[in-house]
C-alpha cells in the first residue's frame, strides 16, 4: 500500500460549467514546480462535460480529488472544500483561471519565512488565447489595518485566489450563501493577520468572461446581495469596535459599489421599475450625504487608483436627497439620445435649454462641492469662452 503523504497545501478549485477553460486551470496545478498538495475539486453540479475532462487529465494522479454536490453556487462550494482540507496552508483557485508554474512556490517560500498568514501575489487579466492585457500589480500591505483601508478603496483585492492562507486562518471562518462571498468575510479574515506579498503576476484570469454571472443581467436578487454584503460588513466593523477608524473609508466603499450597481441596473435589467424600488428600499441614505461626496474628490485627487472611477456628481447629489434623480438621470440622456435622432429640427429648437440646464447644474455643483471662488471662476471663464 502506498503511503499516503501529509501535503503542504490545499487547492480547493469549485467547478461549475467551465468546459472552455477547465483543461488550461487543471494543468497549470498539475505542472505546479512545487509537488506537495492535493487539489480538491468540488463539481458544484455542473451540467457541461468540465468533470469527464478533468478526470481524464488526473486519472493517475493521486494528488487529485473530486467531490460532488448539487449546485449551491461558489461559496458553499469552497465551504466544501474547506471541511475536506488536509494542508498546512490554503489556496483557491476559480476553474476559469490558471496559475504559473511558480505560484506555489514562490508564496509558500515567502509566507514561510515571513511567518505570516496570509500572502498574495500580483494578478494577470489575459484573453481566452493567454495574451496578458493588464496586470494588476498587489499592494504592498505592511498590515492588515492598511490592507482593510486599501481593500475599501478598491487597490486591495478580496479576492481569495491570488493567495495562500494558514489554515488556521479559516479555522472559525466560512463563506456565506450571499453574492459577494468574498466581500462578505474580508474584515474576518484579515483582522489580526499579518499579511506579505510578491509582486509577480502568478496568478491568471481570464478577462472578460462571458460565461461568468458577473456578466449577467441585473438582478432584484443581486440587488438585494449587494445590501445584504455591505450592511453584514457595516455590522462587523461595529462588532469588532473598529467602525470610527474606517467610517469614513468604507462609506466611500459603499457609495462606489452602490453606484456601480445602480449604473449597471439602469443599463442592463430587464425588470427596471422592480429593481429600481429594491435598489431605494436598501440604500442607506445615511451614507449618502455631502460630506462623504466631499471626501471623494479630495481622495481622488490624492490616489490615482481612486481616480479611474466614473462617479457623476449630479446623480450623486440627487441621491444624497433622497430622490429618484439617478435613475430619471440615466433615462433621461437615454430619451434625449433618441429625441435628437428621429427629431433633429426640435432638437435644435431645445439646444439652448439643455446648455442652460447643463451649466446650472454644473454651476451648483462647482458652488458646493468646491466653494464659490470655484463657482465664480467657473462663470467667468464661461462667459469669456474659454
Amino acid at each position: 500500500m502506498e503511503n499516503q503523504i501529509q501535503p503542504s497545501i490545499s487547492i480547493i478549485i469549485p467547478v461549475y460549467n467551465v468546459e472552455p477553460y477547465i483543461r488550461k486551470c487543471i494543468l497549470s496545478v498539475q505542472k505546479q514546480s512545487f509537488e506537495n498538495f492535493e487539489a480538491i475539486i468540488i463539481n458544484d453540479g455542473t451540467e457541461d462535460q468540465s468533470i469527464e475532462m478533468i478526470q481524464d487529465i488526473v486519472r493517475n494522479d493521486h494528488r487529485f480529488t473530486i467531490l460532488h454536490q448539487e449546485n449551491q453556487g461558489s461559496g458553499r462550494a469552497r465551504n466544501t472544500g474547506l471541511n475536506h482540507a488536509k494542508g498546512e496552508y490554503l489556496c483557491f483557485l476559480d476553474s476559469d483561471d490558471f496559475l504559473d508554474i511558480h505560484f506555489l512556490e514562490y508564496l509558500h517560500v515567502k509566507i514561510t519565512k515571513e511567518n505570516a498568514d496570509i500572502c498574495d501575489c500580483s494578478i494577470a487579466l489575459c484573453n481566452q488565447g493567454g495574451v496578458i492585457s493588464k496586470i494588476d500589480n498587489v499592494p504592498s500591505a505592511q498590515s492588515w489595518q492598511e490592507a482593510l483601508s486599501l481593500s475599501f478603496q478598491g487597490v486591495y483585492s478580496p479576492s481569495p485566489c491570488n493567495k495562500i492562507y494558514k489554515y488556521e486562518v479559516f479555522q472559525n471562518i466560512r463563506y456565506s450563501d450571499n453574492f459577494y462571498e468574498d466581500n462578505s468575510i474580508l474584515i474576518p479574515l484579515l483582522m489580526g493577520k499579518k499579511i506579505c506579498s510578491i509582486d509577480l503576476p502568478l496568478y491568471f484570469y481570464f478577462h472578460p468572461r462571458v460565461h461568468s454571472k458577473m456578466y449577467e443581467f441585473i438582478s432584484e436578487k443581486k440587488i438585494k446581495g449587494v445590501f445584504t454584503m455591505l450592511e453584514m460588513m457595516k455590522q462587523q466593523l461595529i462588532q469588532n469596535n473598529i467602525w470610527t477608524r474606517y467610517k469614513d473609508e468604507f462609506s466611500i466603499f459603499y457609495i462606489c459599489i452602490t453606484w456601480h450597481y445602480a449604473d449597471r441596473m439602469i443599463k442592463t435589467s430587464i425588470d427596471f421599475k422592480r429593481c429600481k424600488q429594491t435598489f431605494y428600499k436598501g440604500l442607506d441614505r445615511s451614507i449618502y450625504n455631502m460630506k462623504n461626496i466631499r471626501y471623494i474628490r479630495k481622495l481622488q485627487d490624492e490616489n490615482t487608483q481612486l481616480a479611474l472611477i466614473s462617479f457623476p456628481y449630479l446623480p450623486s447629489i440627487w441621491l444624497c436627497l433622497g430622490g429618484v434623480g439617478i435613475l430619471f438621470y440615466q433615462k433621461f440622456y437615454r430619451v434625449k439620445s433618441s429625441f435628437s435622432l428621429y427629431f433633429p429640427f426640435v432638437s435644435r429648437i431645445l439646444r439652448p435649454f439643455y446648455k442652460l440646464f447643463a451649466f446650472s447644474i454644473q454651476f451648483i455643483l462647482k458652488f458646493l462641492l468646491q466653494g464659490p471662488m470655484s463657482a465664480y471662476t467657473f462663470t467667468r471663464d464661461r462667459l469669456r469662452g474659454e
